[in-house]
C-alpha cells in the first residue's frame, strides 16, 4: 500500500494482499464430515482433511504471518511485496480480527510504520500513515464500511465476516478439505507442540466446492478476482494430536502473480482481546474513494 498503490501493477498486488488476507481473516469449515477411523488407520490425505474440519471447533487463535508475493506485469515488470507481522482472531461470540504488520515492504523498500488492521462483522479499520497521509487527516485510522467494500469490489464481505457456528479462524485451514496426493514428510514439534508435518497439493476450484455453501460464492469471488480460480496451491502443514494445523506454508500462481503465505499458530482458545478503534480517531472512507488513490 502506501507510495506503492499508486502504480498500477502494485495496485494489483494490493488487490491480491487483502483479497488473501480477507479470507485468512473470514475462514469457514469444510462442508464435508472427518474421518473416525483410529489414526494408525487414516491416510495422510485423511489426516489433512480432519484438521480442515477439527479447525471449525477453535473458538480463537494468534499466530504470526508471512507473506511474499511477486507481480507478473507485462509494463511494469516483476515487482515484489513482503508482508509479516502478527494476526489475532475471535471467531465466537462475535467474530473479530486484528492484523499487525511490523514488516511492509515494496521492492524492496520498507514501508515506515508498517500497518494494522481491524476487521469486525461492518467494519474495516486500517492504521497506514501513507494513507492518512494522502488523505490529508490527522486521525489514525480509516474506517472503510463493509458494505462499502462489497458493492465496490463485487465480494460479499458480511458474507465473509459473518459470525457462524462453523466458522473455520486457521488461515487457509478450510481449504485442506480438497487436498489430493498427500504425503507424511515428518514428525518434529512446533511452539514445543509436537507434530506431523505432510505436504500435498488441491486445485482451488476443487477446495472451493468443499466450503459451506453460505461463504463459496464469496469465497470463489476473491480467488476469480485474484485471478486464482483456476490454479493448484501447495502446501505444507504440520498438525498435532488434536488435528489443529500449527504451522501451514501454501504457495499459489496465477499469470500475474506468484505468492507463498506462512502462518504459525502461537496460541489456541486462548483470551485474545481485540477492540475497534474509538470514533474520535477514526476517518471514514469509501472503498471507491480509497481505490482512487493516486489515480487523479
Amino acid at each position: 500500500m502506501g507510495e506503492w498503490l499508486i502504480g498500477t501493477g502494485c495496485k494489483r498486488a494490493a488487490t491480491a494482499v487483502i483479497g488473501i488476507l480477507a479470507l485468512a481473516a473470514a475462514g469457514c469449515s469444510s462442508g464435508t464430515s472427518a474421518s473416525t477411523a483410529q489414526p494408525e488407520l487414516r491416510t495422510p490425505v485423511q489426516e489433512v482433511q480432519l484438521a480442515a474440519s477439527t479447525a471449525s471447533e477453535v473458538n480463537s487463535f494468534t499466530a504470526t504471518v508471512n507473506m511474499d508475493l511477486t507481480t507478473k506485469g507485462a509494463s511494469t515488470g516483476a515487482q515484489s511485496v513482503t508482508v509479516g507481522g502478527t494476526v489475532s482472531e475471535v471467531v465466537h461470540p462475535t467474530p473479530l480480527a486484528e492484523f499487525t504488520f511490523s514488516t511492509l515492504k515494496a521492492a524492496g523498500s520498507p514501508l515506515p510504520g508498517g500497518m494494522s488492521e481491524i476487521i469486525t462483522s461492518k467494519e474495516l479499520y486500517v492504521k497506514l500513515a501513507a494513507l492518512t497521509t494522502m488523505l490529508h487527516t490527522d486521525k489514525q485510522w480509516l474506517g472503510l464500511p463493509v458494505s462499502s467494500m462489497s458493492s465496490s469490489s463485487g465480494l460479499n464481505f458480511g458474507a465473509l465476516f459473518s459470525q457462524s457456528d462453523t466458522s473455520n479462524p486457521l488461515t487457509m485451514t478450510q481449504l485442506l478439505a480438497g487436498a489430493t496426493d498427500v504425503k507424511k514428510a515428518g514428525t518434529g514439534t512446533v511452539g514445543g507442540v509436537p507434530v506431523t508435518e505432510y505436504t500435498g497439493s488441491y486445485a482451488l476450484t476443487t477446495a472451493i466446492g468443499k466450503l459451506p455453501a453460505s461463504v463459496r460464492s464469496s469465497v470463489s469471488s476473491a480467488f476469480k478476482q485474484a485471478g486464482l480460480d483456476s490454479s493448484t496451491a501447495r502446501f505444507t502443514v504440520w498438525i498435532d494430536a488434536q488435528h489443529i494445523v500449527r504451522k501451514d506454508i501454501t504457495e499459489v500462481a496465477s499469470s500475474t502473480f506468484s505468492e507463498s503465505f506462512t502462518t504459525t499458530v502461537t496460541s489456541v482458545n486462548q483470551p485474545v482481546n481485540i477492540t475497534a478503534p474509538p470514533a474520535s480517531q477514526v476517518y471514514t472512507v469509501s472503498a471507491a474513494s480509497l481505490g482512487s488513490i493516486g489515480t487523479s
